[in-house]
C-alpha cells in the first residue's frame, strides 16, 4: 500500500497536469482512544520500545511521516495500518493522493504515546470528484483512449471519480478494452498488452527440398522434389510475453529469461512438449480444435530415446483447425520463400549480421565464403528486429532453433513422401529448424536440419505456430 503511493506521490511532483487537481480534505472521525489488549512488543534501533498508532479509515494506500521520523516501521494492512513510533513523537503525518496531507498533533488529540501502548486513530476522507489517475502499460508508447477521447501516451490524467471507458492501442499488439472504476483507493492501473503474431497464408506448391546448393551434411541429401497444402505460419517467433500469459493462465512456472531478456525475444527455453501443450491451451482460448492428444501417462512406443523421462504420447489431428507445429517440410518451404533456391530464410544467399541474429565471428568452422563476418550479440534479439523474408516471416534464419513436428531421421530423405511429408513413424529426436544468435552461418542455412531431445530446453531453442489451411 505505501510503495504504491510513494511511486504516485513522484508522479504528481513530476507532472504539472496533476498540480491542477483540487485535493480533497481528511480529518480525524473520532476522539482516539488507547487499544488496551494490545502490547506493542517492536523497538526501535537503539533498543527501547516503541509506542503504536494504528489508523483506522475506509481509505487505503496511506504512507506516512513524523518529526522524528516512522523510526520503528510500518505494519500495512487494507484499511487498518499500525505506525510504530517513537514515545517521544509529536506529530504524525498522513498522506493520500487525492488528499491534502493531514497532520495529526497528539497534544491537540489528546494522546500521550507511551512505551508498549497502542493508540487507535481513525481518519476520514472528504469527497473527492477528481483524482490524478496513472496508468502502466506495457509496451510504454500504447495509446489511451479514455471515454471515446484520444489521451495520448500518459501516464497520468485528471478522472472524475466512478466508471470509465478505456481503450488501449498500440500497432503490433491486441487492442485491450475495459471498464475501470476510479476512486480514491483505485488510481493505479496496469496493463501489459499481447503482442499480435499474426499468422500468414502460405500458398501450397511443389519444390525441391534439401541440400540444392551442394554444401550441407549428409541428412540433408538427397535433393528430393515435395509438394506441401496451404497453411498458416506464425509471422514471428512466439516471445516471451505471448507465453507468459499461457503460463499464468494455467498455473505454470513463469519463466525467468535467464539474462536473454523478454518481452518481445523469442521464447526460449521451452521442450518440445512445452510446445505442443502451449498449441493446445492457444487453439483452446480461441474456439479452435486442438491439434493434438497428449496423453501423459502412456509411455510412447515410437520414442526410442532412452533418456526422455516422460515420452508423452502425443498424435496429431492435421484436420483440426487449431494450432500446430509446423512440419520440417513446412517449415523449409516456407523459409525459402514458397521453395525458391535461397540460401537462408530471409530469402537472401550471403549471411549478413546486420540483417540475421548468428554469430557472425571470424574463426575456424565459422567462416564460410557466403557469411560476411561482423558483430557477436551472444543473446536473442527482439522479434522483427531484421527485416522479413518474401513472405513477410522474420527470423526464419537465426535468433532461435524452432521446434517441428517431425521425428527426427538422418537417412528421411531417401524415402520421403512425395506429399506433404511429415518425418519418420519413430525416433530418438524431434527436428529443429532455423539456427540461432549461438550458431555460425553453416547452421543457420534454410535446408539445414538437426534433431534434440524433446525433453530438452535451452536459451537458444524456440518455437512458432502454424495452422492448416
Amino acid at each position: 500500500m505505501k510503495n504504491l503511493i510513494y511511486s504516485l506521490l513522484i508522479l504528481t511532483f513530476t507532472l504539472p497536469l496533476i498540480a491542477q487537481t483540487e485535493l480533497g480534505t481528511m480529518s480525524v472521525e473520532s476522539k482516539p482512544y488507547i487499544d488496551e489488549s494490545a502490547i506493542v512488543a517492536r523497538k526501535l534501533p537503539d533498543g527501547r520500545p516503541c509506542a503504536g498508532v494504528q489508523i483506522l479509515s475506509d481509505l487505503d494506500g496511506f504512507s506516512y511521516d513524523s518529526y522524528l521520523g516512522v523510526v520503528g516501521g510500518i505494519v500495512d494492512n487494507p484499511g487498518s495500518d499500525i505506525v510504530y513510533l517513537d514515545p517521544q513523537e509529536r506529530v504524525l503525518l498522513a498522506y493520500h493522493v487525492g488528499y491534502e496531507p493531514l497532520k495529526i498533533v497528539f497534544s491537540e488529540m489528546g494522546v500521550q504515546l507511551k512505551e508498549k501502548q497502542m493508540w487507535v486513530i481513525k481518519i476520514k476522507g472528504g469527497v473527492v470528484d477528481m483524482l490524478p489517475v496513472s496508468f502502466v502499460i506495457e509496451p510504454r508508447d500504447a495509446e489511451i483512449i479514455i471515454d471515446g477521447k484520444n489521451m495520448g501516451t500518459g501516464p497520468t490524467f485528471k478522472l472524475l471519480t466512478g466508471k470509465h471507458e478505456i481503450q488501449i492501442n498500440r500497432s503490433g499488439y491486441q487492442t485491450t478494452k475495459t471498464t475501470i472504476t476510479v476512486n480514491p483507493n483505485q488510481v493505479l492501473f496496469n496493463y501489459q498488452l499481447v503482442f499480435q503474431n499474426e499468422m500468414v497464408l502460405i500458398k501450397g506448391g511443389s519444390f525441391d527440398m534439401g541440400d540444392t546448393f551442394g554444401e550441407g551434411d549428409s541428412d540433408e541429401k538427397p535433393v528430393h522434389r515435395v509438394t506441401v497444402n496451404s497453411f498458416y505460419l506464425s509471422q514471428y517467433e512466439l516471445t516471451f510475453s505471448e507465453y507468459n500469459t499461457f503460463c499464468m493462465a494455467t498455473g505454470r512456472k513463469h519463466h525467468s529469461d535467464y539474462g536473454m531478456g523478454a518481452g518481445l525475444r523469442p521464447m526460449t527455453f521451452v521442450s518440445w512438449y512445452d510446445a505442443v501443450e502451449y498449441c493446445n491451451w492457444r487453439s483452446t482460448q480461441e474456439g479452435l480444435t486442438p491439434c493434438y492428444t497428449i496423453d501423459q501417462r502412456r509411455k510412447d512406443p515410437n520414442n526410442h530415446n532412452k533418456d526422455d523421462s516422460l515420452k508423452w504420447t502425443v498424435t496429431c489431428n492435421f484436420n483440426a483447425n487449431g494450432y500446430r507445429l509446423p512440419t520440417e517440410a513446412e517449415w523449409e518451404y516456407a523459409a525459402r520463400e514458397s521453395g525458391r533456391k535461397v540460401r537462408f530464410g530471409n530469402g537472401k544467399d550471403i549471411a549478413d549480421p546486420e540483417e540475421i541474429n548468428f554469430c557472425g565471428l571470424d574463426y575456424q568452422d565459422y567462416k564460410q565464403p557466403y557469411s560476411k563476418v561482423g558483430v557477436y550479440r551472444a543473446k536473442t534479439t527482439d522479434v522483427g528486429s531484421f527485416a522479413p523474408n518474401a513472405l513477410k516471416l522474420y527470423d526464419m534464419s537465426g535468433n532461435v532453433w524452432e521446434w517441428c513436428w517431425d521425428w527426427y531421421g538422418g537417412n528421411y530423405y531417401q524415402n520421403s513422401p512425395a506429399k506433404d511429408p511429415r518425418g519418420p513413424m519413430s525416433g530418438k529426436y524431434r527436428v529443429l529448424r532455423g539456427g540461432s544468435w549461438f550458431n555460425g552461418p553453416i547452421y543457420v542455412r534454410a535446408a539445414n536440419r538437426v534433431g534434440n531431445y524433446t525433453t530438452v530446453r535451452r536459451n537458444y531453442i524456440g518455437f512458432r505456430c502454424a495452422r492448416t489451411f
